[in-house]
Formats: structure tokens, C-alpha cells, sequence
């Protein structure tokens, strides 16, 4: 007892360390069950068929006591965890682990195909990486991978080694097998995503553990082949040239350690499909000042991985301090439309990593070095503000700000932003609408409001404050898009709806939104081959745009069916006046 309470509490300690401590407890179990007794798989199944007019021997007591202790912390430990963790499984993203995140039967397949991936780790360590996340190994989507044959050589090898255990008399034999496979599984179980996904693909580290039933497994079997004496030589031979490979493969390692550049760099030397060591390479280059050479590094992560938001965050604020602003914008453009995006009439919940949220911040103080966009900048912010933990105090100083009476036109238009994320249509008009009032130029309060009445089936009521916001500012794109939008589809008004484009386009030549909607005018007017005309240039613009290509193709018909038609006509009527000629 004295022993069992000092594992106990050390496995206590390691649980407070790494998750991965209180998996010693099932090893305990194993040794006390099959090991320490010498009991036998039968002879536990034979316990349980005890009757209660024989009594338990004291060994079989003292036996199930224990065990029960060792139940008793495990199951303590896990629910002392779970009430650290909030009652809740950490989430992770399909960045940590895309198998997580697949679906049947790949997420299986990949799972069962990891295992014989950390034991090849653990025989060959040659291909070591401090990352194995995201793309570093590609998913088994199929039955018909070849690297299934990896996993089921692997089952095969341990139902080979559990059935000589069984049968094995050699002296010995059974109980070094059951403990090397013990400590081999059960330190393992926590990174196997058979309980829980887990947030990594592959992680050496959890192998520290299951590596000492590992060697414990390679010293039994050189054990046995060293009894024979026709292979003693070999055996030392194999195992100092192991040793030697080994040193030299350490010594290697440790010079990979140096620093954070040449770890990362080393792990692209394995994995040239992972995002994340491309970005920590950029960020140690970054770190050392050298923003042109991590930019390439930053812009690889992206092209690898290219839903990464952190990878297109990171390009973005390298060309910030590049001074090149404009292609920094267009980066964090690409990084905010990653985000998760409101669903309407919809209720879901979407977890952002607090790092990505940056994007907002960098968005809005670039933008506000325009001094014609500071309105755009604070709606930029005030999002970040609504996702972010800040946003309930923000709320508070703006309600005292009101409550004071020192309300400004911007604390009006913050807090019809907030109405909007909640969306409470009725609030948010109200407080826009007196934003505008404290000052009947302000950008943003006059879209923001356009934009709420025509969501909420209002256009003919978004008419006047869109004519208001462009009479201040003419250059304003999103209004025009909005107001020709209005006037095509409510108003009916062809010719407004036209001009609305073409002054877009006499801003922005190349605004594919504003050519594409000038196209549609053309089709609501009959003009088809003005339409055509319109649309092929639209698709020279963005090739990859399909509803561009589609609508393009529908115009080309409708041509195709007039030329057709009136080649019809043509013919009937050249009837028509060959029966005057004869009569």
C-alpha cells in the first residue's frame, strides 16, 4: 500500500504536468492484475464466477482493493480535469486536425493509419518534425490506399504478439510481452482520437512514454536471439551499429535545436505541406527584421494552405511593414472573408481564434490612413469589437457616454452597429438616424441605414438616404451598387439604374459587380447584342467568375433563337411573295 500511494500521488503530479500521467494508472492495473499475481486471462474470467459461500482469499482482496484505488484516482483525476476545462472538450480546428473534421469513412481510415505512422517514429526515427499538423499527412479517403496495408500489417503484428504471450510457456515471456505493450498502448490512448479528437496529427512527444515499452520490447526479443550462439556476434554488431546510428542521429537533432529558425527549417525538410512551419519560419525571419524574405515564406504558407487565415494575417501585416498598403489591404481582405460568416435567420455558434480577430484591428488602422475612409475604419473595428471580449465593456462606456448627454455622432452610429450585429432592426435605425441627424454627412450611418431598410423590405425608403450619402460623396461604390440594385428591381427605373454603373465603372474600370449589373440593363432593355458585347468583356476581366460565364451563355441563345427566328420569317415571306407572283 505504501508503493501503490506513492505511484498515486506521482501520477498525480504528472497528470498536473501533461494529460498523459494518468494513463500510468492503466499500466498499474495491468501489472497488478496480470503481472503481479501471474494471473492469466482464464483464470480472471474464473474469479468472477466466485460464489459467495467461498470466500475470497486474502491475495484475491488485497488484489480487488487496489484496483478499486486505482479506479477511484483515475476517475477523480478525469472529473478534476474536465472541472478545470469548464466542463467542456477543448475545441480544435480542421487546421490541427483535418481528419477530425472528414467524414466517414476517411476520418476511420486516417485515424487507424496514424498508428502505424508513430510506430514507424518509434523503429526508424530518421524523419523527425516538431509539426505535423494540417497537410503533413494526407487523408486515407479509400479503401483502396495502399497505406492501409501499413495498419493492417500493424494489427496483425500485435495479435501475433498477444497470442504468443498467451501460449508461450517460456519463462518469462508472457510477462515481458504484457508490459511492453502495456506501456506501449496506454500512454498512447489520449493522442489515438479514440476517446476525443485530439488537437495535432502526429506529436513525438507523446511517444516518450510508449517508447520505454518500445525498447523494452527490443531488448527482449535481442535477449532472445542472443541465447543462440550462432548469432551472438550479429546481435552485438546490430546493437552497436544501433547505438553508433543513434549518437550520430542525436548529435544531428541537437543542432537542429539551435534555434527557431533551424527547427522549422527542418521540419520543411520533412513536410513541405504544412502551412504552420512555413509561417514560423516567416515569423522567426521577422523577428531578425528580414520582412522580404519572411513575406516568401508567408505567401508559401498561403498558397499551401489557402483557407489559413493566419497565413494571409501574416502577408498582410509584412507588406504593412513593407510600407506596401494597398497589396496589405487586399491581404487582409482575403483573411476577414475566411471568417465565419452570419447564417440569416439562423442561430449558430462559431469559434474564432482570438489571434485571427487581428485582422480587424490591422484592417481598420490601415484603412484609417485615408483620411476619406476613418468612417470605414470604425466599422471595421466595431466588428472586431462585437467578437472579441471587449465588446460588453465597449457597450457600457457607450451607454454612460448617453447617459452623460456627451453622445457624439459616432457613439450613435457604435451603437447602431452593435443593434445590427444583434439584430435589432428597430434600435439600430433609431440610433443611425439620430447619428445622421448630429451631422447629415456622416458616411457610414448613411449606408449602414440604406443598407438596414432595404434588408428589412424597405427600398423606396433607402432611396432618400442613399441620394443623401452620394450627394456628399459621389465616390461612394457600395451605395451606387446598392441604389442601381434598388432601382432595377423595385423602381423599375433602367435608365437611373444605368448611370449608377457607369459612374462606378468611370471610378473603378474594372469593378466586375458594376459591369456585370451594367450588362443586366442591357438584357432588361432587349438590347442582346450590347449585352453580349458587355459580358465578354466582364469574362475577360474575372475568367473565373461562372455566373459571369453562365449569364454570358444565356445571352448567346437568346441571340442564337432571334437569328433563328427571323431566318424563319425571312423564309416565309419569300414564300409568301413567290404565291403573289404566281397568282
Amino acid at each position: 500500500w505504501p508503493f501503490l500511494i506513492s505511484c498515486l500521488l506521482l501520477v498525480v503530479l504528472a497528470t498536473l504536468s501533461k494529460e498523459q500521467g494518468i494513463t500510468v494508472i492503466g499500466v498499474c492495473f495491468i501489472y497488478e492484475l496480470l503481472i503481479l499475481h501471474k494471473g492469466r486471462i482464464w483464470e480472471v474470467v474464473y474469479v468472477g464466477q466466485w460464489t459467495s459461500k467461498s470466500p475470497l482469499p486474502v491475495w484475491l482482496r488485497e488484489m480487488f482493493l487496489r484496483l478499486f484505488a486505482l479506479i477511484l484516482a483515475a476517475v477523480s483525476l478525469l472529473i478534476a480535469r474536465v472541472r478545470l476545462m469548464g466542463s467542456q472538450l477543448p475545441v480544435f480546428t480542421k487546421f490541427d486536425n483535418p481528419a477530425a473534421v472528414s467524414d466517414t469513412p476517411t476520418r476511420q481510415l486516417t485515424y487507424n493509419y496514424l498508428l502505424p505512422v508513430n510506430v514507424w517514429l518509434l523503429l526508424f526515427p530518421c524523419d523527425l518534425c516538431c509539426d505535423w499538423t494540417m497537410g503533413t499527412i494526407p487523408l486515407v479517403d479509400s479503401f483502396l490506399d495502399p497505406r492501409n496495408l501499413a495498419t493492417v500489417a500493424l494489427y496483425f503484428a500485435i495479435s501475433a504478439l498477444i497470442r504468443s504471450s498467451v501460449v508461450s510457456e517460456a519463462e518469462g515471456h508472457y510477462s515481458v510481452v504484457i508490459m511492453s505493450l502495456s506501456l506501449m498502448m496506454f500512454p498512447f490512448l489520449p493522442a489515438s482520437n479514440l476517446f476525443f479528437p485530439v488537437g495535432f496529427v502526429v506529436a513525438e512527444r507523446v511517444l516518450y512514454t510508449p517508447s520505454m515499452g518500445f525498447c523494452l520490447l527490443v531488448a527482449y526479443g535481442w535477449q532472445l536471439l542472443y541465447k543462440r550462439r550462432r548469432w551472438k556476434l550479429i546481435v552485438w554488431s546490430g546493437v552497436l551499429g544501433l547505438l553508433f546510428i543513434h549518437t550520430l542521429k542525436s548529435v544531428h537533432r541537437n543542432s537542429d535545436w539551435k534555434s527557431e529558425y533551424t527547427i522549422f527549417m527542418a521540419g520543411l525538410r520533412v513536410n513541405d505541406r504544412n502551412a504552420k512551419l512555413y509561417n514560423n519560419v516567416g515569423h522567426a525571419l521577422e523577428n531578425r527584421g528580414d520582412y522580404q524574405k519572411a513575406l516568401e515564406y508567408f505567401r508559401k504558407a498561403s498558397e499551401v494552405q489557402p483557407d489559413d487565415i493566419g497565413a494571409h494575417i501574416n502577408v498582410g501585416r509584412t507588406l504593412n511593414n513593407m510600407r506596401m498598403y494597398q497589396e496589405a489591404e487586399e491581404a487582409f481582405w482575403k483573411a476577414k472573408n475566411l471568417l465565419p460568416r452570419p447564417r440569416p435567420g439562423e442561430q449558430y455558434q462559431a469559434r474564432v481564434a482570438p489571434s485571427h480577430l487581428n485582422v480587424f484591428l490591422n484592417l481598420g488602422n490601415l484603412i484609417s490612413r485615408n483620411d476619406t475612409r476613418l468612417e470605414e475604419a470604425d466599422s471595421v473595428r466595431i466588428l472586431c469589437s462585437f467578437h472579441s471580449d471587449k465588446l460588453l465593456r465597449r457597450l457600457n462606456v457607450l451607454n454612460v457616454l448617453l447617459q452623460k448627454g456627451k453622445a457624439s455622432e459616432r457613439v450613435y452610429f457604435n451603437l447602431g452597429m452593435l443593434a445590427m450585429d444583434n439584430r435589432d432592426v428597430s434600435e439600430a435605425e433609431k440610433c443611425f438616424r439620430k447619428a445622421i441627424e448630429l451631422r447629415d454627412d456622416f458616411r457610414s450611418a448613411l449606408f449602414n441605414l440604406a443598407l438596414l431598410l432595404s434588408d428589412a423590405h424597405r427600398p423606396f425608403e433607402a432611396v432618400p438616404v442613399l441620394k443623401q450619402l452620394l450627394k456628399n460623396h459621389p465616390d461612394h461604390v457600395k451605395g451606387l451598387i446598392l441604389l442601381g440594385d434598388i432601382y432595377i428591381n423595385h423602381v423599375r427605373n433602367l435608365d437611373a439604374a444605368k448611370q449608377c454603373y457607369e459612374d462606378i465603372l468611370s471610378l473603378e474600370p474594372s469593378n466586375i459587380q458594376a459591369l456585370h449589373n451594367l450588362c443586366v440593363v442591357y438584357v432588361e432593355r432587349g438590347l442582346l447584342l450590347e449585352a453580349e458585347s458587355c459580358l465578354k468583356k466582364a469574362v475577360s476581366i474575372a475568367p473565373h467568375e461562372e455566373y459571369v460565364q453562365r449569364h454570358l451563355k444565356i445571352v448567346k441563345d437568346r441571340l442564337k433563337q432571334q437569328e433563328d427566328k427571323q431566318s424563319l420569317n425571312g423564309r416565309n415571306s419569300s414564300y409568301s411573295s413567290k404565291f403573289s407572283l404566281l397568282n
